[in-house]
């Protein structure tokens, strides 16, 4: 007998089918051509600019349909904000290595976990920060082998990540970009001592010490606890959220992704948690989507397997499963 397939399995599933449609019907309409990299590569811009034109011409409007889509400039903000930013300076990093940045989202990070909810604080976020390899706009639209290859690196660079703050290693096993920011801070003002910071610690400093005009400017900075209290001006409650999270038992991760029709930026960025037994809110279930679901349903439609061969990655010392197109 095969596995049981479950209703959001099948959710899914149904809902990459629509949104495979769209993506080949607007390039039917003269829209660019190509794989997601391909397009993306081609037509987002690497400036602040606005977006209104290619949006239209792309046909996007038919994909990204939430009401959240800011295409004209608002200061610094728009719709590829996050995009630029990862190519940047991101605000709040949390690891980086050759490809990748995980960080801390702006806003108010797991503002859909819903009302006193206790996870919030362990809200992170992985995104490409080059300018070549594969780069998507969101998971549930159509993806090469390439892309679905780099799909699963970002997801195995988020358990390693989860992994280092559980145990809590120094800020220099977390790359480049977290030890720039622990030397420079916000203002030039180093948040500790990079030899001897520990990442939990980095966390605290970063987050609290945040400048007024950023936490109150847009998208902003508000971190709430169980309680739905704003404590992100307050290094013990921060740090007590953070040894909660991350040093619970029944403490399980969650890896997910919003679909094109909730996505306020076009990159695709994963989003990780961690809830109390793996436990993902009713309010949520809904609008994040498990990856570890959406790999799987790409690795079978590709023909794609993973081998028994491990190897070991030198940049933090991750180990991952090698994985390679059958042909």
């Amino acid at each position: 007998m095969g596995t049981p397939v479950s209703k959001m399995d099948e959710r899914i599933a149904d809902e990459m089918v629509t949104y495979s449609d769209k993506w080949f019907s607007r390039q039917d309409a003269g829209a660019t051509k190509g794989t997601q990299t391909e397009v993306f590569r081609a037509v987002v811009p690497r400036e602040g600019a606005d977006f209104t034109e290619t949006f239209n011409k792309e046909g996007f409007e038919e994909i990204f349909t939430s009401d959240k889509v800011t295409l004209k400039m608002a200061g610094p903000y728009n719709s590829n904000m996050l995009y630029r930013d990862s190519l940047g300076i991101c605000k709040i990093p949390v690891y980086s290595d050759a490809e990748f940045t995980v960080q801390v989202p702006m806003g108010t990070p797991g503002l859909h976990l819903g009302d006193k909810h206790g996870s919030k604080a362990s809200h992170l976020m992985i995104v490409r920060h080059t300018e070549d390899g594969p780069v998507t706009f969101n998971e549930m639209l159509p993806s090469s082998s390439e892309e679905t290859i780099d799909l699963h690196k970002r997801l195995s660079v988020l358990d390693l990540v989860v992994k280092k703050i559980k145990e809590n290693v120094l800020v220099s096993d977390c790359g480049p970009r977290v030890m720039e920011k622990v030397r420079s801070g916000w203002d030039g003002s180093p948040l500790g001592d990079p030899n001897t910071m520990t990442i939990r610690d980095y966390l605290v400093q970063v987050i609290t010490k945040m400048p007024e005009d950023i936490r109150s400017g847009r998208p902003g900075y508000v971190l709430n606890d169980s309680s739905d209290t704003e404590v992100s001006k307050d290094p013990v409650k921060v740090l007590a959220l953070i040894n909660a999270l991350y040093g619970g038992e029944n403490m399980k991760t969650f890896k997910a992704i919003q679909p094109p029709s909730e996505n306020s930026q076009f990159i695709s960025h994963i989003h990780c948690f961690q809830l109390p037994d793996g436990v993902v809110p009713e309010c949520m279930a809904s609008t994040y989507y498990d990856c570890d679901i959406i790999l799987d349903l790409k690795k079978k439609s590709q023909n794609i397997d993973q081998s028994e061969e491990e190897e070991e990655e030198e940049e933090g010392g991750l180990t991952r499963q090698s994985t390679v197109a059958r042909s």
